[in-house]
């Protein structure tokens, strides 16, 4: 197994056009979820990976199970709660740089997922595993699950990365940075954009904001900033590397963006590719998914993507 993830995924329902929801008479349902973003990217781009979660026994919850399976991600070790159903999220899209995402999560199924119900012997199977802010966030619970999964994979030797995902509307700056203080020390590749920087560090410079998470970090820890139109960079040791982002490029809906851009540097350095061909390949990835509706509908296939470093215009979805 290259890489599992663990962490929520919701169904979402969103208008067919710019505007506010309640000027629309019906919606469309998809689902969404940072963790199985990154998961259906890295399965497109041929890797083989597992998603580890929690959802309701309902409509809800078996059309995410069988659209992640159908995205070729394992889901094996997902579970069926009949007692707190699937998570329900909500997506306004006013214009291509305002969106607005409303939960209806408390008390869903995945936040209800206990150190107990963890399939530690599956994820020894892994390679590497990939997390977010947003489970921590879900209650106390969840953090606690968070932490010893990431205890056990570094004495594992697994792989972490994690994305800070900052979700404010699930709980406030100050408890965010508590809880990511005890998480620090066990992450290998973190991914965070300025501002989430900013947040973490308690700061509004984004300069003095890094030099203060580097201090937080084990010294060997990847620090990924993703800059948006501007990019991103890499700061590794004393090393600093940067890609610049794709021009010219058509958004649509930003949501999932740097979803993709994680699954996209993370298959760079599978391949053992470069830090600068990685970050190329996340923002590439990253441009791919703003151009259509949807949190993972734009995420690039393998063949996309060989036909992109080979620079072959003529490729067709």
């Amino acid at each position: 197994m290259d890489l599992i993830t663990i962490g929520e995924t919701m169904v979402c329902f969103s208008s067919r056009q710019m505007g506010q929801l309640e000027a629309f008479p019906d919606l469309s349902k998809s689902i969404g979820g940072a963790e199985t973003n990154t998961a259906i990217g890295l399965a497109r781009l041929g890797k083989e990976v597992g998603w580890i979660s929690k959802l309701g026994d309902d409509p809800f919850g078996n059309q995410i199970l069988k659209t992640v399976r159908g995205e070729g991600v394992d889901v094996s070790q997902v579970q069926l709660s009949t007692e707190s159903p699937t998570g329900i999220m909500f997506k306004e899209i006013l214009s291509k740089e305002q969106v607005h995402v409303y939960y209806y999560r408390r008390n869903s199924a995945a936040s209800t997922l206990t150190i107990k119900e963890i399939p530690f012997q599956y994820i020894k199977k892994a390679k590497r595993i990939h997390l977010t802010g947003i489970t921590p966030a879900l209650g106390e619970t969840s953090l606690k699950t968070v932490l010893e999964v990431m205890k056990f994979c570094k004495q594992e030797g697994i792989v972490i990365s994690f994305d800070i995902n900052m979700r404010l509307k699930l709980w406030s700056e100050v408890d965010a940075r508590l809880a990511f203080t005890k998480l620090y020390q066990y992450i290998d590749i973190l991914f965070l954009s300025e501002d989430e920087a900013k947040i973490c560090a308690n700061s509004r410079d984004i300069s003095a904001s890094i030099t203060a998470l580097k201090k937080k970090l084990p010294e060997k820890t990847m620090l990924v900033v993703k800059k948006g139109e501007r990019g991103a960079s890499a700061l590794c040791g004393n090393k600093t590397y940067n890609s610049k982002a794709l021009k010219n490029v058509f958004v649509v809906d930003t949501v999932g963006a740097g979803d993709a851009f994680n699954a996209g540097f993370l298959y760079g350095q599978m391949e053992g590719l470069s830090i600068e061909e990685s970050l190329t390949i996340g923002n590439w990835c990253g441009a791919s998914v703003v151009a259509q509706l949807g949190d993972y509908h734009g995420a690039p296939s393998i063949k996309e993507l060989n036909a992109y470093q080979n620079n072959d215009k003529t490729i067709e979805r």
